[in-house]
């Protein structure tokens, strides 16, 4: 084989082996902050953790508690089966005290289930309820049956049982009349929304996987394509600029999901606190991605700098003559 049918062959071999790893670098992004932020549990709560002082969460999770305990209480019912207990028949709901009770109670309970989120109680309560919806999300999502799974519909759901129980036993410690007929059942409220648990799980499967071989292989794809090429400064300039182009993509991809998410929500789902998830979760894999694109920035300058190109010449001639000329007047000083 001659020299030239040989650079030809590394020169395709090394090209071949940087697209490829500039292809695969953005998945192996996502892949390696999937596998360490959000398979993790101790990572995903210490990144959610934060959000229980959040006022969007917080008014959020008022909302949904206040508003579950008030239906559970059931205050025209009651009433209705004490009318009937007085032979007075039932008004089914429609009587002037069914509404002022129902006004009282709901009043109380949103004042109380503030109360409670705004207190350093609600944090434990969050960390618990971010701890115990992740590890039964992730044993859904690898297929394996619980039946206190914290999904559903594909959504990663939190228990607010715990919420539930502290308003109402802050209600009844003040009087309110049937606050103490909320009762102990599980009140949830939606961490994360999904298209369904099915697709989620084919998805998941992919990227646990992928987070701890996919790095690796771009790493060694990036290294072969470097060592065979016979202009490795060029190689390194190209898979600079294709490593950038890479995570711009990855970074405008990221917002675009973040829109189709928020647009699909549903309408008693609180879009801020939502949006306050969402970027809580990818903030690590923005930190990634612009970190990529600089340090990918940064080599393919420097390599391009380095090279016989008339810009990268003059450029270099100039700060050659700034050197000389500070060393001359150092030495003259």
């Amino acid at each position: 084989m001659s020299v030239s049918v040989s650079n030809r062959l590394r020169v395709v071999l090394s090209c071949l082996a940087i697209v490829l790893a500039c292809v695969l670098a953005a998945p192996a992004v996502v892949a390696g902050w999937a596998d360490n932020e959000v398979v993790d549990t101790g990572r995903f709560v210490s990144t959610l953790g934060p959000l229980s002082s959040d006022s969007s969460v917080q008014n959020a999770v008022a909302d949904r508690v206040a508003d579950a305990a008030v239906q559970a209480a059931n205050v025209p019912g009651a009433l209705d089966s004490l009318r009937e207990a007085l032979g007075l028949g039932p008004s089914e709901g429609a009587g002037p005290g069914s509404g002022v009770i129902n006004g009282l109670l709901s009043t109380a309970t949103h004042a109380a289930a503030q109360a409670v989120v705004s207190s350093d109680l609600f944090g434990t309560i969050w960390k618990d309820a971010l701890r115990t919806a992740h590890r039964s999300a992730l044993r859904a999502l690898r297929g394996q049956d619980d039946s206190s799974v914290s999904t559903v519909n594909g959504d990663v759901v939190l228990d607010l049982g715990p919420i539930v129980d502290r308003v109402r036993a802050q209600l009844v410690g003040q009087g309110i009349p049937l606050a103490d007929r909320i009762p102990n059942t599980t009140r949830t409220f939606v961490l994360l929304h999904g298209d369904g648990l099915s697709k989620s799980q084919d998805v998941f499967r992919l990227v646990d996987a992928a987070g701890t071989w996919l790095p690796i292989v771009v790493l060694v794809l990036i290294v072969i394509g470097v060592a065979i090429a016979p202009r490795r400064r060029r190689v390194l300039m190209w898979l600079g600029i294709g490593v950038v182009i890479a995570m711009v993509v990855l970074a405008i991809g990221l917002y675009v999901a973040r829109r189709l998410y928020l647009d699909d929500l549903p309408a008693d789902m609180s879009h801020a606190a939502a949006a306050a998830v969402y970027d809580t979760l990818v903030h690590v894999l923005r930190v990634a991605i612009w970190t990529t694109a600089i340090v990918a920035a940064v080599l393919a300058l420097v390599t391009f700098l380095a090279g016989p190109a008339r810009p990268a010449v003059a450029l270099r001639g100039v700060f050659h003559r700034g050197d000389r000329a500070g060393r001359s007047v150092g030495t003259s000083g």
